[in-house]
């Protein structure tokens, strides 16, 4: 646990650590010369799990987080920050998991979202992909992991070297996380172990820009590890699927995207990946990329029908974005968003 001038948040954190149903466990914490009472909070726990380690000097996230890898003595090694909530259970679970099925050398979970206040802000959002083929085939689009619902296997990291990279600072997990996966098998538990808060001043927050550069790049990595050849005009396309849920594209934007996915489908395939692994990783990818252009009306809506990988019609998803495109058609989505900003305020 890193921590950096976290005293609004890090004792509900570190109490969210101490009772956990599993309890043989050394918890790391590691303050990087935070200049208000983090420190004094740490060390006002009488308990003699936790391991404090200060620093003289403000060193940033990336050599915190290797210093933990490095001081860490347990057989699996569970990230966390100083300002979420895990779940009782957490600790346990991903524990048990990993001790019956030698080969998984990382897990993750679902999670929700939370306030400053610490008020749920969000319902459980599950991984998109559980499957390890599948989350390796998705590290092309998105990151696979939430970071701090992660607990990996030590001695995989230590025989292979592996570790945080300041050249990806922002995007250092996804990077980690793409390196561990080459090694063995991931997976998600589709359970809820943590109350991810979000706040202005989180990192990924500020430095929005970074980090797209750093994800971009770690993505160009994964099209390289998969022998997947992408030209420069191809990956201009592609970018249209890494960009947020705040984006919109156009039309025009999703009949391009669909061109390059059916290429990519094929080229994926080609390299090794199950035909069925690819179809369930681009069926979800293809229903978050038309999502974003919703705003479009039905043309938007009719283009993602017309793909082979859009659902049945009366399917959950396939109803959820009629609805979202009925609204885009007649143009009430600024309007309930609107509502939804008071609703949360």
């Amino acid at each position: 646990m890193p921590a950096y001038n976290a005293e609004q948040y890090i004792r509900i954190s570190i109490e969210s650590i101490l009772a956990q149903t599993f309890s043989d466990f050394e918890l790391i914490i590691l303050d990087d010369a935070s200049t208000d009472n983090t420190l004094a909070i740490i060390r006002s726990f009488e308990d003699n799990r936790i391991r404090c380690f200060d620093s003289a000097e403000n060193k940033k996230i990336v050599y915190q987080l290797n210093r933990g890898l490095s001081l860490a003595q347990g057989k699996y090694i569970a990230r966390m920050d100083a300002d979420d909530i895990a779940a009782p259970n957490r600790l346990q679970k991903q524990v048990q998991l990993l001790e019956a099925q030698s080969d998984l050398v990382i897990v993750g979970s679902a999670f929700h979202f939370i306030n400053p206040t610490g008020k749920k802000i969000s319902n459980t959002l599950p991984p998109l992909f559980f499957n390890s083929k599948a989350i390796a085939l998705a590290s092309l689009f998105y990151i696979p992991f939430i970071h701090p619902t992660v607990m990996m296997r030590r001695t995989v990291l230590e025989d292979w070297d592996l570790k945080y990279e300041q050249d990806f600072w922002i995007a250092e997990d996804f990077h980690l996380f793409n390196r561990i996966l080459q090694k063995g098998r991931g997976y998600n538990i589709n359970e809820d172990f943590l109350s991810y808060r979000l706040h202005p001043t989180q990192s990924t927050q500020t430095k929005k820009e970074i980090q797209i550069d750093a994800v971009e790049r770690t993505i160009k990595m994964q099209f390289e590890y998969f022998g997947v050849p992408v030209s420069k005009s191809e990956w201009n396309i592609h970018r249209l699927i890494l960009l947020d849920h705040f984006h919109s594209l156009s039309a025009s934007q999703l009949l391009e995207i669909k061109t390059w996915l059916l290429e990519l489908e094929e080229r994926v395939i080609s390299s090794g990946f199950d035909i069925n692994i690819v179809q369930q990783v681009f069926k979800t990818v293809w229903f978050y990329t038309c999502w974003k252009g919703k705003s479009e009306g039905y043309s938007s809506y009719f283009i993602y029908k017309r793909a082979s990988w859009s659902p049945h019609f009366l399917s959950k998803i396939n109803i959820k974005l009629f609805f979202a495109c009925s609204l885009g058609q007649f143009r009430l989505i600024p309007f309930f968003r609107s509502l939804v900003r008071k609703i949360k305020r």
